[in-house]
Order: structure tokens, then sequence, then C-alpha cells
């Protein structure tokens, strides 16, 4: 069972009711989004070549593989350029 459906069978009915008219209002789906975009950018990852770390949502990325697709992250353009050059 998952957290959310263990903690709503742990509620009292008026706990239930709250979260219901929460729910009908939209005020869920607000939290849950404010969340979402609160950790949104702060997915990190390594270079592969100097082994900094860079944010996903800048820097270079080339993304490579037939059936299997992978992804690496750059901090800058000469670690890209270092990588292509080696695996040439």
């Amino acid at each position: 069972m998952n957290k959310l459906a263990k903690l709503i069978s742990e509620l009292s009915l008026e706990e239930v009711r709250l979260v219901k008219k929460d729910l009908d209002s939209g005020n869920i789906n607000k939290l849950v989004e404010k969340k979402l975009s609160s950790e949104k950018g702060k997915e990190t990852s390594v270079c592969p070549v100097c082994g900094m770390v860079v944010r996903r949502d800048s820097g270079f990325y080339l993304e490579f593989g037939k059936e299997i697709r992978k992804k690496a992250h750059f901090d800058e353009l000469d670690c890209l350029k270092y990588f292509l050059d080696k695996i040439k």
C-alpha cells in the first residue's frame, strides 16, 4: 500500500471530509504542483569528463544509444568536445 493510501486509511471521517473538500476545490492539486515546481531544476548529474556537478537544466548534454537511450551531461563545451574526441 502506498503512503497516501495508508495515510487516508488512518484519518477520521471528519478529516477525510476535509481532504475531499480540498480535493474538490483544487487545493491538493495546487500543493502538488507547487512541490513539483520547487524541485524542478534541482536535479543534478556529474560531468563524465571533469567530475563537476551539473544541473540537468543547464550546460550541455549528449543523448546516445539505439535501444537503450542514455544522456551524458557536461558542464562546459570543452568537456563535451573532449568526450566526443575520445569516442571517435
